[in-house]
């Protein structure tokens, strides 16, 4: 590890998380004054505010850019299965050597880590939320990595747009488009889709199982889908309700902890996975 006036120090790995590129580190500092980064709410950002980002872009030294929150949205990569609830969207110029740094506020408290940017864009920049991150660092602190469930589907959530434009047997919830290959959802027989069409000039797959509620909660908009997979862990047994050609059924399936991918962590990329509108496209669990 290197600070800022050059000097060198040893660090431990105390865990990491290769899907959100975060890591936790020991280091012993020398003695002297250290001012630590003071961590704040992300929760409390609102859009329009200023934020800077601190970096080391393109190996030019340490430096500054300023922007402000622009939205707030989701992040996919489809390859790992990497689903973010929620991520910060800045126009604060972001470059090679300013991923995995912070984002802070006009108060000096850290509000975010950077992590990518939009290909082809200009200045549209995304950073994992703090809070998100101190949620990873505690599980990392605890176990060494993040433990995440896994059920093993990924689906699409079905709008009443769609509904109103179908005249097959179909409700609200997510309509499974994938069922993975060794999951619990394949041990209980959940169904993906198999029919592709286009409506509107989106692409679905229709004829899946849709999900529309877990332990007694419903799951058909993003909303409730996200509260619920808070309440759950890694080796609960659950109830979920599905709809399969117009009946209602449940089923009873234990959750496993999802895989990790066998890639050792890479330092983070400043390459953005697709970017999916808040609240729709597919959801991984």
């Amino acid at each position: 590890m290197t600070l800022h006036d050059g000097t060198r120090l040893p660090a431990e790995l105390i865990g990491s998380d290769p899907q959100s590129d975060v890591a936790l580190l020991h280091v012993t500092f020398p003695q002297g004054p250290h001012a630590p980064a003071q961590l704040g709410d992300s929760d409390k950002l609102e859009i329009g505010q200023k934020v800077l980002a601190i970096g080391h872009p393109f190996g030019l030294g340490y430096a500054f850019s300023t922007g402000i929150v622009s939205g707030f949205g989701q992040l996919l990569e489809t390859k790992q299965e990497v689903f973010q609830e929620r991520v910060i969207q800045t126009t604060t110029p972001i470059n090679p050597g300013n991923s995995g740094v912070p984002l802070v506020d006009s108060e000096d408290r850290v509000v975010g880590i950077n992590s990518a940017i939009l290909m082809g864009a200009q200045n549209i920049g995304f950073a994992i939320p703090i809070n998100t991150v101190k949620s990873i660092l505690a599980e990392l602190r605890a176990n060494g990595r993040v433990i995440r469930l896994w059920l093993g589907i990924k689906g699409k959530f079905v709008t009443d747009e769609v509904r109103n434009l179908i005249a097959l047997p179909i409700v609200s919830g997510l309509l499974i488009i994938d069922v993975e290959d060794g999951s619990p959802a394949q041990a209980i027989g959940l169904r993906a889709g198999e029919l592709d069409v286009t409506i509107e000039g989106e692409p679905w797959v229709l004829g899946g199982d849709i999900l529309v509620a877990v332990n007694g909660q419903d799951v058909k908009t993003s909303e409730q889908y996200a509260k619920v997979l808070r309440q759950l862990k890694a080796k609960q047994t659950i109830e979920i309700k599905v709809v399969r050609d117009g009946e209602y059924r449940s089923k009873f399936v234990t959750l496993d902890e999802r895989p990790t991918p066998p890639s050792p962590l890479q330092h983070p990329k400043i390459e953005v996975p697709p970017v999916v509108p808040q609240g729709l496209e597919f959801v991984p669990f």
